[in-house]
């Protein structure tokens, strides 16, 4: 494995302990921050859409296994995340934070819907007014965990797969730029 591939497995294992210990502990109610939701559309955004994918496929599945309640949900959920995150990329810097910050926003709103949606499918019903109550809460803390770790995951994608700074993914050199 490479180095990238083992210090994102250890940060990918850091976020889902603090995600299932941490985080309920210092916040012990129905809005907490979803800091691998947060972890996939970050590494998405800073390491490219497969980078993503990958990183909230194996969170959502460590999630899933450890909660045990709907397996293939977090999976799904977070996966897709990570790869909007990467295309996302794609047409912007990975310098730009006001974009990752509010891709995290959106990608929140947009997983509370989707497990509102999912559970009535199992006859869970959950009703909006709850979830678009929580969502203030929830988007709250999840923007001020991305903020925190936006630039930590930017160095070590950046830093690690080579790519020199200020390039977007996939795009030409941001000065001087021209085929080489």
């Amino acid at each position: 494995m490479t180095r990238l591939a083992w210090l994102s497995t250890l940060v990918l294992l850091l976020v889902v302990l603090a995600q299932v210990v941490a985080v309920p502990l210092v916040m012990p109610g129905a809005a907490r921050p979803d800091l691998l939701l947060v972890l996939a559309v970050l590494a998405g955004f800073t390491g490219g859409s497969r980078y993503g994918l990958v990183m909230g496929l194996a969170g959502g599945l460590l999630v899933d296994v450890v909660t045990g309640r709907f397996v293939g949900l977090h999976l799904l959920i977070k996966g897709a995340a990570g790869a909007a995150g990467g295309e996302l990329a794609r047409h912007v810097y990975r310098e730009n934070a006001p974009a990752a910050l509010l891709l995290a926003a959106v990608a929140t709103v947009g997983q509370e819907l989707l497990h509102a949606l999912v559970l009535r499918v199992f006859s869970v019903v959950v009703p909006l007014a709850h979830v678009f109550e929580l969502l203030p809460t929830i988007i709250t803390g999840n923007l001020v965990a991305a903020g925190v770790l936006f630039v930590p995951l930017y160095r070590l994608t950046r830093d690690l797969a080579g790519e020199p700074a200020g390039r977007a993914a996939g795009s030409w050199p941001a000065r001087g730029g021209g085929r080489r």
